[in-house]
């Protein structure tokens, strides 16, 4: 082999290989582990919970799953249908809550879209988590805001 040949075999692999990493992380980037969005907020942990769950339902949101001893806040949003050719959507939120003391809490975020049908997904469906969007930036500045009246405070 000559060794012209021989650079342009090496250079090929190593192209290669580096290929089926761009192609692995973008791989890992989409199925992998999200660790979620995480703020830290204003606010008691029992504020937070409530207010938390306040947002959610004025954005649409129905709850699935709240426990506020547990800090967890699930919801789902309505079903966007789809046709023959575009596919349905549902986008789903997991809020957990942890305290950091009287005055702040730390709140991570999980949104992820599952869609069904359509020509390309076909009948069971793909679920996976959306690392940008925008509705974390609407949660977290709705978390952020004071609140008019505190849900834990007694009424008077």
């Amino acid at each position: 082999m000559s060794r012209a040949a021989a650079v342009l075999s090496l250079l090929f692999t190593f192209l290669g290989l580096a290929g089926c990493e761009a192609v692995s992380s973008g791989v890992r980037d989409r199925f992998g582990d999200f660790p979620g969005r995480t703020e830290i907020v204003p606010g008691a942990r029992r504020d937070v919970y409530h207010q938390t769950q306040t947002t959610l339902k004025r954005l649409g949101f129905q709850l699935s799953r709240s426990a506020e001893a547990q800090g967890i806040v699930e919801a789902f949003s309505p079903i966007q249908p789809g046709d023959a050719t575009r596919n349905a959507r549902q986008l789903t939120v997991e809020i957990r809550l942890t305290d950091l003391g009287p005055k702040e809490t730390e709140v991570t975020i999980w949104l992820r879209e599952s869609l069904e049908g359509g020509l390309a997904i076909g009948a069971a469906g793909t679920r996976q988590p959306l690392r940008d969007h925008g509705l974390y930036a609407s949660l977290f500045g709705q978390l952020r805001k004071p609140q008019v009246e505190s849900p834990s405070a007694p009424a008077k």
